[in-house]
């Protein structure tokens, strides 16, 4: 991580002492790793009729995400798309308090058989999708994990209710999915 990236990154703690800073770019460069998703950029599709919504302000979050934008763009079977245009509430089990979740992904396409399907995509890390195992030592890590899971599930839990209500069909994509090698 350069100077300009560390201040950036850090802000008030970039002058602390040298083994903070190092203890800082570790837990940041695990967490790049962790998630793969550095990358945030805008999407300019190849098919911009296709896209609901600004296709001049299409922001992805992760190259995970620029990874479905693409496929999404790219493919025939997909006559509609959009990225982070529904919102959905939803409570947080960390403050009861009502929140709004936006899905990456809002998906029109032709299934197999003909018919029009409606999907609401998300794109998250497998970890984020499974309950933390719990260590011996209870760490500010699994706390954080622990809360995180449990936003998800609500969010996850609305997103189901929402698409049901509505005869959508709700699916979660981690990297097990994105970067499936083929059989054959």
């Amino acid at each position: 991580m350069s100077e300009k990236e560390r201040k950036a990154y850090f802000g008030n703690n970039f002058n602390s002492p040298p083994e903070v800073v190092e203890r800082c770019n570790r837990i940041a460069t695990e967490n790049v790793l962790k998630q793969g998703t550095s990358k945030k950029g805008r999407f300019i599709p190849k098919n911009p009729k296709k896209y609901m919504g600004d296709p001049t302000n299409i922001i992805y979050r992760s190259m995970w995400e620029k990874k479905v934008m693409e496929s999404l763009d790219d493919n025939l079977s997909v006559l509609r798309w959009a990225s982070e245009e529904i919102i959905i509430p939803y409570i947080s089990p960390i403050d009861n308090r009502r929140h709004r979740y936006f899905p990456d992904f809002y998906v029109e396409a032709l299934s197999a058989d003909g018919t029009l399907k409606k999907v609401l995509i998300e794109v998250k890390p497998a970890a984020q999708s499974q309950e933390p195992k719990k260590p011996e030592r209870r760490t500010k890590r699994y706390i954080n994990e622990v809360m995180t899971y449990g936003i998800n599930q609500a969010k996850w839990k609305a997103a189901e209710e929402y698409c049901l209500d509505k005869g959508w069909d709700f699916m979660i994509l981690t990297e097990k999915e994105l970067f499936k090698k083929n059989s054959k």
